[in-house]
């Protein structure tokens, strides 16, 4: 289903593609046709001046006459070899009465089209005459009129685009929250069982020996089930102290890591209150120091600083790992891209999430380079 709709896509672009090109075409081979129509019937014009001017009054000249006359559209300039102007015809009668205008509109006509020269006689004498003449408004108008389709067509496409971006995201914003209120949902069946074994197992005198963990890995499964519960809604922001959460979050990590990872925090002693998730953002740490502790291979280490800006905090998270490819930079975050053999490409897809439409933050890859390690980013907002 998904290659069909990719394959229509793809079809339904490119049929738009060729009917903006079809368009286009058209539209400067109207402009083209028109120009030179215009330049033929100012070359007629300029012939029958010519015949008006040379012939005695008592011939028939009523043929140049209409011709000459009928030209309403066409603005026209008459000038002698010297660019003094002889007459002027198709302008506005208020705006050619003004100092300067004439002059103004012979300039912009000498720097487009090419004069017609006509030819006077005077006495006996020949004098060269030449009409100037600039595009009609309807050529004016073909002018512009491709890029306003594109134009047109441009903000057509953007309108759709943005359309479908929306209703994608709505879509996936659904399925997000679907999926992780059933998954807390199927988690709360047996947590509660669990929890009842537990407590019943706890009022005898019997206990084995793993009680204790089995508790730990309950609670670990009732976190898991929070956190799926708040993804699946709008979690609420509390102001929470973020270096208390990063220095758990690395202690526990530490300890249940191989010796031969290191640990490092630049982090200060002092609180930095941030609004924030706690149970979402200890899963975005979790996630993001899991994946650098997956990417060591043998010996590494592992560097958790926080840098206190003005209005945001940043947090690097610095690892000796295999490192990333710079083209799967931004394809790490989609849902389903993974660079591990058996990844679920899950992890930072909800990373991005978490920080980004619940936290109003940014997280994104700083650094990395194959077999030298990663550096991630998160912005947060402390106001």
């Amino acid at each position: 289903m998904i290659i069909y709709l990719y394959r229509f896509r793809s079809v339904l672009f490119t049929l738009i593609l060729v009917v903006i090109g079809s368009i286009l075409w058209n539209s400067y081979v109207l402009y083209n046709t028109v120009k030179k129509d215009e330049r033929f019937k100012m070359e007629i014009l300029a012939t029958s001046l010519e015949r008006f001017n040379n012939t005695d009054l008592d011939i028939d000249v009523s043929l140049e006459y209409r011709i000459i006359s009928n030209n309403t559209s066409i603005p026209i300039i008459i000038t002698n070899k010297d660019n003094k102007i002889l007459g002027a015809h198709n302008f506005d009668s208020v705006k050619s009465s003004k100092k300067g205008f004439l002059e103004k509109e012979l300039l912009y006509m000498q720097s487009g089209n090419k004069p017609i020269v006509i030819l006077k006689d005077l006495e006996g004498v020949n004098e060269e005459q030449y009409i100037y003449y600039k595009d009609s408004s309807l050529l004016n108008k073909l002018k512009y009129f491709p890029g306003l389709i594109f134009l047109f067509v441009v903000l057509l496409l953007f309108t759709v685009y943005f359309y479908w971006k929306n209703s994608k995201e709505s879509m996936s914003n659904m399925l997000w929250n679907s999926m992780a209120k059933e998954t807390a949902h199927q988690l709360g069946t047996p947590l509660t069982s669990l929890l009842g074994w537990s407590e019943l197992m706890d009022s005898e005198d019997n206990k084995s020996e793993y009680f204790g963990e089995i508790i730990k890995d309950i609670t670990r499964l009732q976190t898991i089930a929070d956190r799926f519960s708040k993804i699946g809604s709008k979690p609420k922001l509390n102001n929470e102290d973020l270096i208390f959460h990063l220095k758990n979050n690395i202690e526990y990590l530490d300890k249940r890591s191989s010796d031969k990872i290191r640990f490092t925090m630049l982090i200060s002693n002092e609180n930095l209150i941030t609004k924030l998730n706690p149970v979402l953002f200890n899963w975005v740490i979790e996630n993001l120091l899991k994946n650098s502790i997956d990417s060591i291979k043998g010996e590494g280490q592992i560097e958790v600083k926080v840098i206190k800006r003005e209005k945001t905090t940043d947090i690097y998270i610095k690892d000796s790992g295999k490192g990333i490819e710079r083209k799967n930079w931004n394809k790490v975050f989609r849902p389903g891209f993974s660079t591990k053999k058996r990844g679920w490409g899950m992890g930072l897809s909800l990373a991005k999430r978490v920080i980004e439409k619940f936290h109003k933050g940014k997280i994104y890859i700083k650094y990395s380079e194959i077999n030298k390690g990663t550096t991630i980013v998160i912005t947060l907002n402390r106001d």
